[in-house]
């Protein structure tokens, strides 16, 4: 064999590599053009969940405003009605959560966190309830409660899953005011949880020490309300409103 062909011969196997070498590149590009492709479907699967989630929830209380307006043929609050009773909502909740912070802070400096959890049970309710009338109920409400008494109706499921929904879009839930087929106006505005509070409510171990823990859960053996963060949905004010309320 010549020079030249052994050459030439070399020169074709070495190609033939290279072509071999350029197959497996392109395959494997294919699994990762495969891969990105699968992991955009899904990304674009899960994005879909999300809006679904924030369209049901809008649609739920959508449809509870429309019921309550029509079932009782009641007319829809003005923009100048609704602000009046956010104004005098926003007051009676700041007011009552005044009353109610510094009360359970003295009971702390007292009693500890302990002993404040036990005048929690007993008085909390009492504390929410002074500003109370005969044309004003003032109450929270939360998914995860802790007092049963708190446990959320139809209505205000359908609004804290609304507030929910707000929050984990990265906005700040907003406070909502509708009238029912009764003539009561409902008031609701979200209570996010601050950092004193986690000593109580925050996570198990951790942010709730043992002897804490011992009574709540002594005292509320169906509890809901632990493991939370700061800054997470706590619940809402609750504040019913008679027609002669507000005027």
């Amino acid at each position: 064999m010549s020079l030249e062909s052994g050459v030439e011969s070399q020169e074709s196997r070495v190609k033939s590599r290279e072509s071999r070498v350029g197959s497996q590149e392109s395959g494997v590009g294919s699994q990762e053009s495969g891969v990105g492709s699968r992991e955009s479907r899904v990304g674009k699967i899960n994005n879909i969940c999300e809006m679904g989630k924030t369209i049901f929830h809008f649609v739920v209380v959508l449809l509870t405003v429309i019921l309550f307006s029509c079932r009782g043929e009641i007319p829809l609050l003005s923009a100048q009605e609704q602000q009046a009773y956010i104004k005098r909502g926003d007051s009676l909740s700041k007011l009552t959560f005044d009353t109610l912070r510094n009360t359970l802070m003295r009971k702390i400096l007292s009693d500890g966190v302990p002993g404040a959890v036990k005048f929690c049970q007993v008085s909390a309710g009492n504390i929410t309830a002074t500003y109370s009338n005969e044309v004003i109920d003032i109450a929270r409400t939360s998914m995860r409660y802790r007092n049963s008494l708190n446990k959320p109706d139809s209505l205000s499921v359908a609004i804290l899953e609304k507030m929910q929904a707000e929050k984990d879009e990265g906005a700040e839930p907003a406070s909502l005011v509708l009238k029912d087929d009764k003539g009561v106006v409902h008031f609701y505005k979200p209570v996010l949880m601050q950092a004193m509070c986690l000593n109580c409510h925050g996570t198990v171990p951790g942010q709730i020490q043992p002897d804490v823990l011992k009574v709540i859960d002594s005292l509320y053996p169906g509890d809901l309300a632990r493991q939370y963060k700061e800054k997470d949905l706590r619940g809402a004010w609750h504040i019913r409103f008679s027609d002669k309320a507000v005027k």
